[in-house]
């Protein structure tokens, strides 16, 4: 079986800069349509300028590279999220409201091991744990 990003849209959070960028970087060039969120808006707006660049070419807009302003925002229509940086508001996020504006399956992977994938999954997401396992979970832990 093969994964088709295409025509799919996702979150990817961290998107300014180091591993962030590149999954999102990533995705667009396999025809994905992406939402960014990050902190700094300068170094969002660069990170999705040179991301643009890359794959359409200089000056060209890229529809499928978005910014966010929060992450209620960025959630909106995504198919599905990946957590790759640790910062406190994706604790507190309601989830249920996130997972009412997602096509569905709708997915998350966490890649710092902070949300609780058990409450994620009782909502309805197909949720898995990414990187290091926490807690005894496995890295590919998903239901």
């Amino acid at each position: 079986m093969q994964l088709s990003f295409e025509d799919r849209t996702y979150l990817v959070t961290g998107g300014g800069s180091g591993i962030g960028k590149g999954v999102a970087a990533a995705l667009v060039a396999s025809g994905a349509n992406v939402m960014l969120m990050g902190r700094g808006a300068d170094r969002l707006a660069a990170a999705a300028d040179e991301i643009k660049a890359d794959t359409l070419g200089k000056g060209v807009d890229n529809p499928r590279l978005t910014v966010a302003k929060d992450a209620y925002e960025a959630c909106a229509g995504a198919h599905a999220i990946a957590i790759v940086t640790e910062w406190d508001e994706f604790k507190t996020l309601d989830y249920a409201r996130i997972y009412a504006g997602m096509p569905k399956p709708a997915f998350l992977f966490d890649g710092r091991n902070i949300v609780d994938l058990a409450a994620l999954r009782k909502i309805g997401f197909k949720a898995s744990g990414i990187g290091k396992p926490a807690g005894g979970r496995r890295a590919d832990d998903v239901e």
